[in-house]
């Protein structure tokens, strides 16, 4: 079935088993997060899901199925490792090299599409480990408890984080006195408000321009210290829960390897899909700005990984009343999932996309509107304009932009005869090596790109004569 693909791993699965109809209606939540539902069996009745892709309820048995599916897949991808450190690996064919596959990353398998940005390179890129960068921990900075909460580093990173992320992600209320007064201790702080400003201080840090790391990591504190106050901010059904998802899923927007954004996408649906069955007229509107920004992140992994996000789109009477840069956001990522989805260029309408709509856009949604237009129409010229798109001063560098910047280059080298592919060869090598300063794998995708180049030139050399 199509929708198999979006499982991951076992960790994602088990975190999108939503709660149990029977149990629901019973007014309790089941306790376990094995397939079968220990409440219902014992009435002697299966306990079903409802599956956002599909739109239907299917039985937990077929998760069941899953997770013995990944779980053979886990071992399959062991036993291959085994035999190919004894000897050497057999090419794969060129019809197997365009086909989707499963890859093992950090020790999971994780789905690439046919035209995920890694999809072609990612048998390269495991076949020659020693090419790859890791990106080692660094060691813990040790930070005294009270530098979280002095006045002067307060400010600049509220600062910096209401006047780039929170221009197209309006998750908080910029005139909580949570923001406004440097003076309030950490005594004074709910759980909720202390993950709250370390949760924007962490993303903030991420946000310094030119894709600076100076402060990697200290926003690695004040994440960690964020995540003490998680279990008790997400304890309860409520619209708080809702906003610190999506900040964990904002930062992991930055930092693949401390979260699974994949599970907080999953999770934050999950909770917005409760929360707006016993919608209040008072939180509609937050509400509403919560969906729109669980789907444009999710849509943002899903098309770099070329798969279904399993995300309800937020519908146009709700898109319409969302904040300007939010609701342009949302409507390219909505292009892009009906894309992925098949549907046609005739039965979509692009203008979104190719269009200047005489406003000066915030560059995140620049970003994307290029990105679309590169994904819907792949030229060299959306190509360029991708890659020009990233050199704005003012550019908020993310995990996937490598992927987008690698991909960009690549088409560019692949046609020599325009005049600007040497200039966007040069502009794709420049965004990965600025990427590489917090990414180090980027680095595998630059020499990549360098390498192809120079195969392109010893090409043209060999025609020439």
């Amino acid at each position: 079935m199509q929708h198999e693909m979006e499982v991951t791993d076992l960790d994602t699965l088990l975190a999108l088993l939503p709660a149990c109809r029977r149990c629901r209606k019973a007014k309790r939540r089941c306790d376990t997060q094995l397939p079968a539902c220990a409440n219902c069996s014992r009435v002697g009745a299966d306990c079903v899901f409802l599956d956002h892709v599909s739109k239907e309820y299917l039985p937990r048995t077929y998760i069941a199925s899953l997770v013995d599916h990944l779980k053979s897949l886990e071992a399959r991808g062991h036993a291959t490792g085994a035999e190919s450190s004894t000897s050497s690996a057999e090419p794969e064919t060129t019809a197997s090299s365009h086909r989707p596959r499963f890859v093992l990353v950090r020790d999971a398998f994780r789905y690439l599409g046919e035209n995920a940005p890694l999809g072609g390179s990612a048998s390269n890129l495991l076949a020659c480990p020693g090419q790859l960068r890791s990106n080692q921990s660094s060691s813990r900075l040790a930070i005294p408890p009270t530098w979280s909460w002095d006045a002067g580093l307060h400010q600049y990173l509220i600062d910096m984080y209401f006047a780039t992320i929170h221009q197209v992600y309006p998750i908080l209320d910029p005139e909580s006195q949570l923001f406004t007064d440097p003076q309030l201790g950490r005594a004074e702080a709910s759980p909720f408000e202390a993950f709250v400003l370390n949760g924007v201080y962490s993303i903030a840090c991420h946000c310094l321009p030119g894709n600076n790391p100076q402060l990697v990591l200290l926003s690695d504190t004040y994440h960690r210290e964020a995540l003490t106050h998680a279990d008790r901010v997400t304890a309860e059904l409520n619209l708080e829960a809702l906003q610190a998802v999506n900040l964990l899923a904002m930062r992991s927007l930055f930092d693949s390897q401390t979260g699974s954004l994949g599970q907080q996408v999953a999770f934050a649906h999950h909770l917005e899909m409760e929360l707006s069955a016993r919608e209040v007229e008072e939180t509609s509107h937050a509400l509403a700005t919560l969906r729109a920004t669980t789907y444009c992140v999710g849509n943002q992994m899903a098309t770099a990984l070329d798969r279904p996000s399993g995300l309800v789109e937020p519908d146009d009477a709700q898109t319409l009343a969302l904040p300007n840069s939010l609701m342009h956001l949302c409507s390219l990522y909505k292009m892009q999932s009906r894309f992925r989805d098949g549907l046609s260029m005739e039965d979509m309408d692009v203008t979104n996309a190719y269009e200047s709509d005489g406003a000066e856009l915030n560059p995140l949604v620049q970003a994307a509107k290029s990105e679309t237009a590169f994904l819907l129409r792949p030229s060299s010229e959306t190509a360029m304009q991708l890659l020009i798109s990233y050199h704005d001063e003012h550019m908020i560098f993310n995990i996937f932009t490598p992927h987008w910047a690698y991909k960009a280059g690549a088409l560019l080298l692949s046609d020599p005869s325009q005049d600007a592919s040497q200039e966007g060869y040069v502009l794709a090598v420049t965004v990965l090596d600025r990427c590489a300063l917090k990414w180090p794998n980027s680095r595998a995708l630059q020499d990549m790109l360098k390498a192809s180049a120079k195969a392109t030139v010893k090409s043209t050399s060999n025609q020439a004569r």
